[in-house]
């Protein structure tokens, strides 16, 4: 299947990895009838053009507090799983 549909090995193993991912019946059937769609939606990277947030001042600006961002939400996220109690969800005192 793999040579008749001209696939590379790289391909091809990207190709066998769904296969044995996929449990869906249908989804089988897709990696099957269309292996080319399956592996260009796989490797979405190799058909979007690269971003770049550099060439303006706005974009140089969220480069700059993406760091910053990612500082705060990875704890908070964490923080989260699992989810929290009823007991962590009391407010400590009420306002005055």
């Amino acid at each position: 299947m793999a040579q008749n549909a001209g696939l590379g090995l790289r391909d091809t193993d990207l190709l066998v990895s769904l296969w044995q991912k996929a449990s869906d019946p249908a989804i089988r059937r897709f990696l099957l009838t269309e292996p080319h769609t399956a592996i260009q939606k796989a490797r979405p990277e190799k058909t979007q053009a690269p971003l770049s947030l550099r060439s303006t001042q706005r974009g140089k600006a969220l480069v700059r507090g993406l760091p910053i961002l990612r500082g705060v939400a990875l704890p908070v996220s964490e923080a989260l799983h699992p989810a929290p109690g009823l007991a962590d969800l009391k407010p400590i005192g009420r306002p005055r």
